[in-house]
């Protein structure tokens, strides 16, 4: 599982790693309502090392 996700009440776009958590370190799992699976063509918007 790796990609872009976006994260709803912020309206940023992370990067998903393999492990399964944001490039930033964020758990999407824990509050799983609050995430999207978004496609390839989204720009990532989080600024936070990992995802930039």
């Amino acid at each position: 599982m790796s990609g872009k996700i976006k994260h709803t009440p912020t309206n940023e776009v992370h990067v998903l790693r393999a492990d399964g958590k944001t490039g930033c370190g964020c758990d999407p799992r824990k509050n799983s309502s609050h995430w999207i699976k978004v496609g390839s063509g989204s720009k990532v918007t989080c600024d936070k090392n990992g995802c930039k």
